[in-house]
């Protein structure tokens, strides 16, 4: 009876372990993301002096949906007369105006007196945009996007922006601290389970000797 007590016990402590094993791997595949999303939308924007943009039209759907937050980088002066075929981009359609496009360069035209203008489109428009686009209109190139993450920043003053990141980053800190510890302790007590069902099998008790 003892040996097939200590069997169970073995058996359920390999279940616990397994489901802790899988309990910890999601945890930990979920921090690596949250803190992923926190250096794209953050950390990068701010040391390389990129911009993150939200973007109010689904224009440049299905690559970048209305609410998402594209980072761009601002393209220099010389730099602007030289831009690829292809290249998505930031631009001021109107110089009274703050407002700000971003869409995909279709056509790279050269006028006889070699000024430079870009024909311009949404991906998900079926027309491009009504007016060429000059060097000096555009501001920066996109670098990178994410989904829908905009639509929460929007909701968000800059305070509010400044300080829910840095507890965030707190938050992140003692939560990766706890579960360390955590994961220290767990393992340790499912060593010692495992030593006690080892101890409960081999000291069972052999009916052999009890016999007269």
């Amino acid at each position: 009876m003892l040996g097939e007590e200590a069997g169970v016990s073995r058996a359920r402590t390999k279940r616990e372990g397994k489901r802790f094993g899988v309990f910890q791997a999601v945890q930990y595949v979920a921090l690596v993301v949250l803190g992923l999303l926190i250096t794209l939308v953050s950390v990068i924007p701010a040391v390389m002096g990129w911009v993150p943009l939200t973007i109010l039209s689904g224009s440049m759907a299905p690559s970048m949906p209305a609410g998402s937050l594209a980072v761009v980088a601002p393209i220099d002066v010389d730099e602007r007369e030289n831009i690829p075929i292809g290249t998505v981009i930031t631009y001021m359609p109107h110089p009274d105006s703050d407002e700000l496009v971003t869409h995909r360069v279709i056509v790279r035209n050269t006028a006889s007196n070699g000024s430079v203008s870009y024909i311009l489109k949404g991906d998900a428009n079926d027309t491009a945009d009504p007016a060429p686009v000059l060097p000096k209109q555009i501001r920066a190139e996109k670098k990178y996007s994410i989904p829908f993450a905009g639509r929460v920043l929007m909701l968000l003053t800059p305070d509010v922006k400044f300080i829910g990141r840095i507890l965030l980053a707190s938050v992140l800190l003692v939560y990766a601290l706890w579960q360390i510890r955590m994961s220290f302790k767990e393992c340790s007590q499912l060593s010692k389970a495992r030593g006690c069902g080892g101890s409960a099998s081999g000291g069972g008790v052999d009916p052999s000797e009890d016999s007269p």
